[in-house]
């Protein structure tokens, strides 16, 4: 079971670092408990992000983690943002801009999915389902499966260090693109 998630708003998340007029698309990826995967999933978004667009998003890493060791964007900054709130899924339901792209990240166990739902439920956003193994794809819950990607387990991501896009499998690339299809990317 993850360990259970803070319910308070980072508040340097909330004082500086959010200026909807200035930015672009706001990837805010929070989890539904530590250790759940947001630091990776934030690295995946920001280089598959650069790779897609041609420009690197700018980074920030809000719960004290190690995203800036996960990424190496040498690209021109462009105006998006993936920010990294680590277990802070409650911040998600206080961003209303249409400009932010909510996503929560949960471990494939019904307590985490439980979390994910609620939150989901109150604030429109794209769950991850990760670490998911075979036989996981049917965890009981009410998400629909258009607001829902499963993240499979990848031997490139699960490592430390840089994440490298040219290591992914082929699963983290289609689950890729389905959260890209999700936010109209």
């Amino acid at each position: 079971m993850s360990e259970e998630f803070d319910s308070t708003i980072p508040t340097v998340f909330l004082s500086h670092t959010y200026t909807p007029s200035t930015l672009g698309l706001q990837f805010i990826v929070a989890g539904t408990g530590g250790g759940v995967g947001t630091t990776t999933v934030a690295a995946l978004l920001a280089v598959a992000l650069t790779q897609r667009t041609g420009y690197a998003p700018r980074l920030g890493d809000h719960c004290g983690g190690t995203l800036t060791t996960r990424v190496q964007l040498i690209a021109q900054a462009g105006p998006h943002v993936v920010h990294d709130l680590g277990p802070h899924i409650p911040a998600l339901q206080e961003l209303t801009e249409p400009s932010v792209c909510p996503v929560i990240v949960a471990s494939a166990d019904p307590y985490s999915m439980d979390i994910a739902e609620s939150v989901a439920q109150r604030r429109h956003s794209l769950v991850i389902c990760n670490h998911v193994h075979p036989g996981t794809d049917q965890l009981p819950h009410t998400i629909p499966p258009t607001t829902m990607v499963h993240l499979h387990w990848d031997p490139a991501l699960a490592r430390p260090g840089l994440v490298n896009p040219h290591d992914i499998t082929m699963g983290t690339a289609t689950s890729l693109e389905e959260i890209f299809h999700f936010f109209g990317i």
